[in-house]
């Protein structure tokens, strides 16, 4: 549209000097020429109304830009915070899971330090050993669910971590144990 206006107002000034050359009477000399100026200045208004347009369209487009990036900015800024979040909350669970397991440890290695009094009778004895066996099944089944809480937890990428060494310690602490309750037994 601006190539237009620009042909045109080139026209209308082309035109002027053949128009003031020509021998048409005054008063229609004097008729064209306002009609030369009204039209210029109806082009010049059209142009400047256009720029305004123009810039009007330009601001907007820069407004709506800016609200995109202000919203992508939030969004971003709200996945760091869930993904901090997460992450905080996965040290968290991880502390108390290796909480627990130093906590079945410590039962592991308290159980380890009794021992069967060879001066009580042999039905007390044989007590002793069941109540001690089935402590070392409740150990087991305490550690069998630390082994299944710890393959559900996840890290950031969503993988699995791998269970800590501590964990296989203890189940070879809980089967030498059992191995060492039924050498007692026998």
């Amino acid at each position: 549209k601006r190539q237009l206006i620009d042909e045109k107002s080139h026209d209308i000034h082309l035109l002027l000097p053949n128009i003031n050359s020509s021998d048409l009477p005054n008063d229609t000399l004097q008729r064209l020429r306002q009609e030369i100026e009204h039209l210029k200045e109806r082009f010049d208004e059209t142009i400047i109304e256009k720029l305004k347009l123009e810039q009007h369209l330009l601001s907007k487009n820069n407004q709506n830009a800016l609200r995109s990036l202000d919203e992508q900015m939030i969004k971003f800024e709200t996945q760091n915070e869930e993904r901090e979040r997460r992450k905080r909350q996965c040290e968290r669970e991880w502390d108390l899971f290796m909480d627990e397991i130093n906590l079945l440890q410590d039962k592991l290695n308290r159980f380890k330090q009794r021992k069967i009094n060879t001066q009580d009778s042999i039905e007390e004895q044989i007590h002793f050993i069941r109540m001690q066996n089935q402590e070392l099944y409740q150990y087991q089944d305490e550690l069998s669910h630390l082994k299944q809480h710890g393959q559900t937890m996840c890290i950031e990428d969503g993988n699995s971590m791998p269970l800590p060494s501590q964990i296989h310690l203890l189940q070879s602490m809980i089967n030498f144990l059992k191995e060492q309750l039924f050498i007692s037994f026998s």
